[in-house]
């Protein structure tokens, strides 16, 4: 039996930063071997000073853990606060690691595959797709993407220009060379078609525009209004209000497409906060933490309800630990 690894897993901040120093302290009391932190990390709070400091104090508290520590943007993040805070504090902290340049993590009996950003976007500014775009930095005009490349100047000299990183899902090709050893880690999961155990449940209230309100949020909103509903009850209101409450698999089809060709049965995302600690193999089942497994996706969880997680390995097979902090 070979040595055991454990990656200590924190995504989706959101709300207040100071909560990474009490994640990091509670999963270091249940010893980690190293950190990874998965998207919605950094928040795009409306101003470029307000969202540096937010994901200051951020990295502040990975780069005091001294642990080596994995780091990619999600849905929220934007281009500019984003790479200079990641840089300022890459530069002084030798633990912390920037998965837009260091994309594969291999170990000998396992690989962690990095694909940052989201298919979906709160104002953030790292997204993937499979459309016919190479992987890189552009510049957003009215006429479509220019690649910062082909553009005169130093992306410092841009801070007046929307900026946008794209990620083309296709490298996932070129950087697994083993499919049955890697272990994608992705804010975003793949689709997957079971509801009651999916880790891509979205629950949310769709407008007549398209544009979506969380469902928590128009719930807590009727209730306020009405007391007691049953769910059908709240359909029926939601409707009159002009909104369609919905409860579906929202992960990504073009990786669920992607990851059964390459033969990917590993991964770890978070973004769908309904599915917080949820885990389920391939084909939609249930699976238990504490068990090592070949086959396992695992949402970790969203930190802005203290929900954290260990991702275990072990001679090639992978286990999951959901933790709750005491907020």
């Amino acid at each position: 039996m070979g040595l055991e690894t454990r990656y200590g897993i924190i995504s989706d901040v959101h709300k207040d930063p100071l909560k990474v120093a009490k994640a990091i302290e509670k999963l270091k009391s249940v010893g980690i071997d190293k950190l990874i932190l998965n998207g919605d990390i950094a928040e795009n709070i409306g101003t470029m000073q307000g969202n540096m400091d937010f994901f200051a104090i951020v990295l502040d508290a990975v780069a005091k853990s001294n642990l080596e520590t994995f780091i990619q943007p999600g849905s929220h993040e934007s281009y500019i606060p984003y790479h200079s805070v990641l840089e300022y504090f890459k530069n002084k902290n030798g633990n912390i690691i920037d998965t837009l340049n260091e994309k594969i993590a291999e170990s000998k009996d396992h690989d962690l595959v990095f694909l940052p950003g989201s298919d979906w976007t709160a104002d953030g500014h790292f997204t993937f797709g499979n459309q016919n775009i190479p992987t890189g930095d552009y510049i957003i005009t009215p006429q479509g993407l220019i690649n910062i490349n082909d553009v005169d100047g130093k992306k410092s000299n841009l801070k007046d220009i929307e900026l946008l990183h794209y990620e083309n899902i296709y490298d996932l090709k070129k950087r697994i060379k083993d499919a049955g050893k890697t272990i994608v880690i992705c804010h975003v999961p793949r689709r997957f078609s079971n509801v009651n155990d999916g880790i891509d449940m979205a629950f949310y209230a769709e407008k007549s525009d398209g544009s979506i309100i969380p469902g928590v949020v128009v719930e807590r909103a009727l209730r306020e209004n009405y007391g007691y509903l049953t769910q059908d009850m709240m359909v029926v209101l939601a409707r009159q209000n002009g909104l369609d409450l919905k409860r579906e698999n929202r992960g990504n089809i073009d990786l669920e497409r992607l990851y059964r060709e390459i033969g990917i049965t590993k991964g770890v995302s978070g973004h769908f906060h309904e599915s917080a600690h949820r885990a389920i193999d391939s084909y939609g089942k249930r699976v238990e933490q504490g068990i090592f497994v070949d086959d396992l996706f695992w949402n970790s969880g969203h930190l802005d309800e203290g929900q954290i997680g260990i991702l275990a390995v072990r001679d090639g097979k992978i286990s999951y630990f959901n933790l709750n902090l005491d907020l």
